[in-house]
């Protein structure tokens, strides 16, 4: 089933030729970038599930916004790819075959003669600590010692929230200077995940974008699902034709084609069993905002903010109306409203802005409290800029 949802994007051909570059070792280091919920992960994940088939060793390190603060966070938290949780790209399974043996069998020849090598290294190694912790050392050796099983891809996820601390021990490996001492990141591939800057800014900018992305040659760009592929996009993931076009076209409008959410939503309206009700497909509606605001971290905030004060001023909105609702809070406004017009909340029309459809401005209306436009909402207040 998700294999065919890179047909529907376009993006089969790019697809199959990444993951056989990783598998083959043509290509040790992509990225694959896009807005949030447009399936970056998924492709990660099938293609890591593909490398353990054929013989490696998968990791996935994840950056987390709250934790981008914390200490060599997203390599600690880097662990062997449980295998089935996502099935292998089918697409690249001749690949596979050719290359197991060779991918099973890379680097020493057996078990003791691995070992031993690796033991070899212990003394360059410690000669190598002038530039690598005690914490390094410990995650590279623990990683080191599952390569021996195979070669390494390893799946740098949310490479926007890496902290510091990863970010360069990260550059270290992709530069090759960690080879002497731990020879094992000579031949290691690096799958890099990471969301388009204008949806979600990079915590340790400078890092991320000067000493780690231009390491990355091989690029791979997702994009949301556009109207005229829903139909598509219902055949693979509507198994049990239970969705009607009003249906699929009110999930379009939700989602914004966001390929995690729609299948969530999915997911819920089977569970439901049956043709969902007015009630049911506004909990349904509020979840998916919800999602979709979490999915951008501190800019969701922000986009909430700017939302809820547009919402009390009706469907169509200028832009100095909003700005003077938040005159007392300090947000960078132009930034929020191209934010929320990617997201698809709003759009622009004859210099003005409006709500893409009314379900979205009762969903931020009703988090204020259900009045009508032009009325007071605790801290906001249309009155006070009618002058």
């Amino acid at each position: 089933m998700q294999n065919d949802i890179w047909d529907v994007l376009g993006v089969r051909s790019d697809v199959e030729e990444l993951a056989s570059e990783l598998i083959d070792g043509r290509c040790d280091a992509a990225v694959i970038s896009g807005p949030p919920g447009s399936g970056k992960t998924w492709l990660a994940r099938q293609i890591a599930a593909s490398f353990t088939t054929a013989g490696g060793v998968s990791f996935r390190g994840v950056g987390d916004e709250t934790e981008a603060n914390r200490r060599l966070f997203a390599m600690k938290c880097a662990q062997a790819e449980t295998r089935g949780l996502f099935k292998p790209i089918a697409a690249v399974g001749k690949t596979i075959l050719n290359v197991a043996t060779r991918l099973a069998t890379a680097g020493a020849t057996g078990a003791e003669e691995a070992i031993d090598a690796f033991d070899a290294e212990k003394a360059r190694r410690k000669r190598s600590v002038v530039f690598l912790d005690e914490d390094e050392q410990t995650i590279l050796s623990e990683m080191g010692q599952d390569a021996l099983r195979g070669p390494v891809l390893l799946i740098a996820d949310n490479l926007h929230w890496w902290d510091k601390d990863s970010l360069t021990l990260l550059r270290m490996i992709l530069d090759k200077r960690l080879a002497k001492a731990f020879p094992f990141t000579e031949n290691i591939r690096i799958l890099a995940v990471t969301t388009d800057e204008s949806y979600q800014r990079p915590i340790w900018f400078e890092d991320y974008s000067r000493h780690v992305l231009p390491f990355f040659k091989k690029r791979l760009h997702l994009r949301y699902c556009r109207s005229n592929e829903m139909n598509s996009l219902k055949n693979i993931f509507d198994e049990d034709d239970i969705l009607d076009q009003e249906t699929l076209d009110f999930l379009f409008k939700l989602s914004g084609g966001h390929l995690a959410i729609f299948s969530s939503a999915l997911n819920y309206l089977k569970e439901v069993d049956h043709k969902p009700n007015e009630k049911e497909l506004q909990t349904l509606a509020d979840d998916m905002f919800l999602e979709r605001l979490r999915r951008i971290g501190s800019l969701g905030e922000l986009a909430d903010t700017f939302l809820s004060a547009a919402s009390i001023v009706g469907n169509v909105f200028d832009r100095n109306e909003i700005s003077c609702l938040l005159k007392a809070q300090s947000i960078p406004f132009h930034e929020t409203v191209h934010t929320c017009q990617q997201l698809e909340f709003i759009e622009e029309r004859d210099g003005r802005l409006e709500f893409r459809h009314d379900y979205i401005r009762r969903f931020f209306a009703a988090r204020l409290g259900h009045k009508e436009p032009g009325m007071s909402y605790g801290k906001y207040s249309v009155n006070a800029c009618a002058n």
